[in-house]
């Protein structure tokens, strides 16, 4: 792992005339995220995004200077039903899928529906505080889709995405690994990395046991030429 210090000597080495800027979709604080390194040196500025009045208020208390959040929700632009779950890590505009946590073990757990809440989303052209963004996580639980497609201009120059893709159903109707990644190669950019997240358990069989649910995946923009790309380099 790199430390702080290497992470400083790269930002200068790279000529960088600005903090890197992360955008953070989702940003429900259950664990550290990936970049926090980059944060707590203040390296980094992070804009983030979190429609759950809970886990936003844990958010802004933990902030620093360096970050900033809004109760809001990222996505097409219409209002939709964001379903409660027990866990709120859970918590979706999609349905979980009852069939296939029936089928699961312990998935049942946490995902006992608490509430509907319908909720307005914006899309990530029209959010006119979003600037630049070099690294966009996500972490949405089945509205990826709809957020990467929402920001085709303010994601023009992104160099890399964090995001969940997954393998087996777990909401109703979401798009599933194979529809976003579609979409990310369109947008010129391409899996780097594939990290499985979970791994899942079926009740009635030993025979399907261990099926891949979900990747942790690194999406970055192919270049021929990757000086071009992200931070800004004109005081050079």
């Amino acid at each position: 792992m790199f430390d702080a210090d290497r992470y400083s000597f790269l930002t200068h080495a790279l000529g960088a005339n600005r903090n890197l800027s992360i955008l953070d979709i989702g940003a429900n604080p259950i664990n550290e995220p990936i970049y926090a390194l980059l944060r707590n040196q203040e390296l980094c500025d992070v804009i983030g995004f979190e429609p759950q009045k809970v886990a936003f208020d844990t958010l802004q208390s933990q902030k620093k200077s360096n970050e900033t959040y809004v109760n809001a929700a990222v996505g097409d632009g219409s209002t939709q039903d964001l379903y409660l779950y027990e866990m709120s890590g859970f918590t979706s505009f999609f349905k979980i899928h009852e069939g296939a946590v029936a089928t699961l073990r312990g998935f049942w757990k946490g995902t006992r529906e608490i509430g509907v809440v319908p909720l307005a989303t914006s899309p990530l052209d029209s959010i006119e505080d979003i600037l630049n963004v070099d690294l966009l996580k996500i972490d949405v639980q089945g509205a990826e889709y709809q957020v990467i497609s929402s920001g085709k201009h303010k994601l023009e120059n992104v160099v890399a995405v964090i995001i969940e893709l997954r393998y087996f159903r777990l909401y109703e109707d979401e798009p599933m690994f194979g529809e976003i990644d579609s979409f990310l190669r369109s947008r010129g950019l391409v899996l780097h990395h594939l990290e499985v997240l979970t791994r899942l358990f079926l009740i009635e069989t030993t025979h399907l046991n261990n099926l891949i649910h979900l990747y942790d995946s690194l999406a970055c923009k192919a270049s021929s030429h990757p000086d071009t790309l992200g931070v800004d380099r004109s005081n050079e």
